[in-house]
């Protein structure tokens, strides 16, 4: 899983967060900030079959709502917070280790610099977190029942 974002821009934050969540249900995370095309080679050289991205993205909801994208629906050009765009890293993964990867987006409420997350993407990072870690194999974080 490969968290994406600024956290010094309020909701921006979301991908950060989300790997922060996932490291204590022993997920294997990348946090990439908002510069993704510099950890290329870590996300290549992983082994992983399918890369699963987890950024901010305007796509005209309620802050807080999650969308599953793939690489052919994003725009080939760079988006305001990253210097480059998600679809070229996505493309790069797919022709040069045969990965396929996808896209969570969290709508954000807020960008500004210097706020936290707003409590809407508070509630995604931990819905987006607990999914992830059950269809990634993560530990449980609730207590097993005995049985007996």
């Amino acid at each position: 899983m490969v968290g994406v974002g600024n956290p010094d821009r309020g909701d921006d934050g979301v991908g950060p967060a989300v790997v922060e969540e996932l490291c204590a249900a022993d997920v294997e995370t990348l946090d990439v900030g908002d510069a993704p095309e510099r950890y290329l080679g870590p996300m290549t050289e992983s082994g992983a079959r399918v890369l699963v991205f987890v950024d901010a993205v305007d796509f005209g909801r309620t802050a807080g709502e999650a969308v599953l994208l793939e690489e052919a629906d994003l725009p080939q050009r760079s988006c305001v917070t990253h210097r480059s765009s998600l679809a070229l890293v996505m493309r790069y993964a797919r022709e040069q280790a045969h990965q396929r990867s996808v896209l969570i987006g969290v709508q954000p409420g807020s960008m500004e610099f210097g706020q936290g997350l707003t409590p809407a993407v508070q509630a995604a990072v931990k819905a987006v977190a607990a999914a992830l870690s059950e269809a990634l194999g993560g530990r449980s974080r609730r207590p097993q029942q005995e049985s007996g």
